[in-house]
């Protein structure tokens, strides 16, 4: 019966109240079983035996908890600093990569998302004339816009640099979208740094994908394209273009 007491905690995974709970209706049990057909010291004996087992388990259960606990917050900080930027704190690339990967791959011909690209205009400059540590500030603030702005089915990421993807859900309409990033650039004109604010544009490049069996690259490409016109026209702009026919480019102003 100790020895029961004991393991029975370490093998349930049911939360303490249950797993404990069960375990108090057994013991009731056998107290009133030895109490009834045992010998009255003999009774005495065993009682004491599951009481002291069930204490041994409680101590048992406590400290296998606490190492299971620690055990998965450290794999958590692992995963996380795997998975996430160091200086935005949203997706890394690869993450981000992979994440966009098994979406498009779950979704087959039943696909409806839009993939983004966003390159913060003039960031050479910005580090050259106000330095390194203002431009990562800037890419921190960039970083909690998008990852705020944003559904949590929606996948944000920093690719590298200052460029930024997101890969929107279920969302086609160009019109929609360019209300969307119209509103998150709005939020780019007036960034806190320190006691001032920074004026940053973007250029942006929206590729559109729905009914289609499509992979990561054709989404890619076609995004990053649209991310070349929209520099090659100037900066500060967004190009919207669908993955069923890339030559099909429709400029917002």
């Amino acid at each position: 019966m100790p020895g029961l007491c004991i393991a029975l905690p370490v093998l349930f995974i049911m939360p303490f109240r249950y797993s404990y709970g069960v375990i108090l209706t057994f013991e009731v049990l056998y107290i009133w079983v030895a109490n009834n057909f045992k010998d009255p010291f003999l009774a005495q004996y065993d009682i004491l035996n599951s009481v002291v087992g069930i204490a041994f388990s409680l101590a048992v259960a406590e400290v296998i908890m606490r190492l299971r606990l620690r055990d998965y917050a450290s794999r958590m900080k692992y995963k996380q600093l795997s998975t996430l930027d160091t200086l935005s704190g949203i997706l890394n690339k690869m993450a981000w990569t992979e994440s966009v990967k098994q979406y498009l791959w779950l979704q087959g011909s039943d696909n409806a998302c839009s993939m983004a690209i966003l390159d913060v205009d003039n960031f050479k400059c910005i580090n050259d004339q106000l330095g390194h540590f203002i431009g990562d500030q800037i890419l921190q603030y960039i970083g909690t816009v998008l990852s705020e702005a944003f559904r949590a089915t929606d996948l944000v990421g920093r690719f590298g640099g200052d460029e930024f993807v997101v890969l929107l859900k279920g969302t086609t309409k160009p019109e929609l979208l360019e209300k969307k990033f119209r509103g998150i650039e709005e939020q780019f004109s007036h960034i806190p740094v320190g006691e001032t604010a920074i004026k940053v544009t973007c250029s942006i490049g929206i590729a559109t994908a729905a009914g289609e069996d499509i992979d990561f690259d054709t989404v890619f490409r076609a995004a990053d394209a649209a991310l070349y016109q929209a520099k090659s026209q100037g900066k500060n702009t967004i190009i919207i273009t669908s993955c069923k026919n890339n030559g099909d480019v429709s400029l917002m102003q």
